[in-house]
């Protein structure tokens, strides 16, 4: 019975693993409680939302100074760290809600026919070229001790601590973490917005939850608002429609199409810029980057790295100068001493860096065309990427928001850098100015992103004063008009105060008064109202 039993066991063990019958088994989440999410393993993980700066317009020294303060909380921050930006269409339905909002108080109709033109505007553009990106920070639970409890008010605690830790180093950079009302609601709605790329433009997380909910208690025979609502697992809240893993080069999860690509670990160029990345994050609409950082730690690295130059050393004692190895030892041992002396003098610590893309797309047309793209902007900054063939599954579950990297993928691209090189990889550099409550002005030509200003948003703005300059004829008459024009549609008080192109002391210069008239400021300042009642913290003298 023993040996029978013995080889039934073998047996299970040669046994595949279960097919997966439903999208919500895939997902790896247990709970979510406080803003900390519970994986099935046993992780406890944090999602931090950071807002990014305009790095690339900074000045060289500032710059320095960004990168500097980034590689100061490298030092201090968890031992796994995860990086990840999400590219998608623009989302102008809060500025558009309120545009409605306003609308239904106006009294001219010459006015609701420009509100309804600007809006269709507004759809116009953010449907056909406008993106806009979040960027996220991942970091998970490490205990300290063999001892340490699992006790979840301690599990809180510390990774309360981290992000504090976080949020006052990034505010050295510039950049501000996103504090939500709601920490649950925020993370479960990032989590929607990744599995749901396609359903989250029609269908908003909290409407996502209503349906839910009642689809729960009528499969149970409820009553909405006479039972209570009955115990929901998250993963049903933001569960994408369906995930095909049965192709070899591409994902297909809620409507769109998903490839895969990672930077190789000898794929990176010898030297490179703070904020190299930013070219990767503004690479267009359908790009996603994933940065992956595991730090080691010090002393062990530094015994590991002087037994592997002695091994090496020893190696090409063995070798003549002629040998195709003895270039690489040579190069090995010089990249040891590098390493040792980076730890030993200029106190930094070895990381090991993973770079991991992610192409999405509506057909399979566009996805490989967007890919190819891709691999051919990497290569022009010497940059070498593999694709994930065969792989799928595994690169989808490297690049979910859950701080986990399949260990076949991360031996192929993982590259060993010290603390200023992983600084060098600092991602919150597309920086987008659009205020729900704004005006729209036009697009950033920098990254494709909206451009509505609120000048009168005193949280980002001191004052609302505005500098415009320009060569003749750029436009900047035509700005202040489109601004001015705007504002009246949002019910904001305009005044302008312009005087009138060829007058002199004498009169005019030219033409008469009658042609002054039609110049272009004067119908402006006449078809210009405004309503009664408006906050005085809006005039704008």
């Amino acid at each position: 019975m023993e040996i029978r039993d013995w080889l039934n066991q073998i047996k299970k063990g040669k046994e595949k693993p279960k097919k997966l019958e439903f999208v919500q088994d895939f997902l790896p989440i247990k709970s979510l409680q406080n803003g900390v999410i519970e994986t099935k393993d046993g992780r406890y993980l944090k999602i931090l939302e950071i807002e990014p700066i305009n790095f690339m317009l900074r000045s060289e020294e500032e710059q320095i100074n960004i990168i500097a303060s980034f590689a100061s909380w490298l030092k201090i921050s968890p031992m796994h760290l995860q990086f990840k930006s999400i590219t998608r269409k623009a989302d102008s339905d809060k500025h558009i809600a309120l545009l409605r909002q306003d609308l239904e108080s106006e009294d001219n109709p010459k006015c609701r026919e420009l509100s309804e033109d600007y809006i269709h505007l507004i759809k116009d553009i953010g449907n056909r070229e406008a993106l806009t990106r979040r960027f996220f920070l991942i970091f998970q639970y490490e205990m300290v001790g063999r001892n340490d409890s699992e006790d979840y008010g301690k599990i809180y605690s510390m990774l309360q601590t981290a992000a504090q830790n976080a949020k006052a180093y990034f505010m050295q950079c510039g950049n501000t973490i996103v504090e939500p009302q709601d920490a649950d609601e925020a993370a479960a709605e990032i989590l929607y917005l990744y599995f749901n790329r396609r359903s989250c433009i029609e269908e908003p997380f909290s409407s996502r939850m209503q349906r839910v909910v009642m689809d729960t208690m009528a499969a149970k025979h409820q009553i909405i608002g006479l039972d209570p609502v009955p115990k929901i697992r998250i993963a049903h809240f933001i569960a994408p429609r369906g995930i095909d893993f049965s192709h070899t080069n591409y994902v297909v999860m809620d409507g769109l199409y998903y490839s895969f690509l990672y930077i190789k670990k000898d794929g990176y160029p010898g030297i490179v810029r703070g904020g190299w990345m930013s070219a990767l994050v503004n690479a267009g609409e359908g790009i996603d980057i994933d940065v992956h950082l595991r730090r080691e730690n010090r002393s062990r690295t530094i015994d590991k790295v002087a037994q592997r130059i002695r091994l090496n050393r020893t190696k090409l004692k063995g070798l003549q100068d002629t040998s195709t190895d003895y270039e690489e030892l040579t190069n090995s041992i010089m990249a040891g001493y590098y390493i040792k002396n980076g730890i030993a003098n200029r106190n930094e610590d070895l990381f090991y860096l993973s770079v991991f893309i992610t192409v999405s797309a509506k057909s399979y047309e566009e996805l490989m065309w967007r890919k190819q793209q891709m691999v051919d902007l990497l290569k022009s900054m010497d940059i070498y990427t593999s694709d994930c063939r065969f792989q799928q599954e595994a690169a989808f579950r490297s690049v979910m928001p859950f701080l986990q990297m399949d260990p076949h993928l991360e031996k192929k691209s993982k590259r060993n850098v010290l603390t200023s090189g992983a600084a060098a990889s600092y991602l919150f550099t597309s920086f987008e100015m659009s205020d729900d409550s704004g005006v729209l002005l036009g697009v950033n030509r920098h990254n494709n992103s909206l451009c509505i200003v609120d000048l009168f948003n005193t949280k980002k703005n001191k004052n609302a004063n505005l500098t415009m300059c320009g060569t003749s004829g750029a436009g900047k008459t035509f700005t202040m008009q489109l601004l001015a024009l705007r504002m009246r549609m949002r019910g904001i008080q305009c005044y302008i105060v312009a005087p009138l192109k060829g007058m002199n002391s004498n009169g005019p210069a030219t033409g008469s008064a009658e042609s002054l008239s039609k110049l272009p400021l004067v119908p402006l300042t006449a078809s210009i109202s405004w309503k009664s009642g408006t906050p005085s913290h809006r005039k704008w003298n």
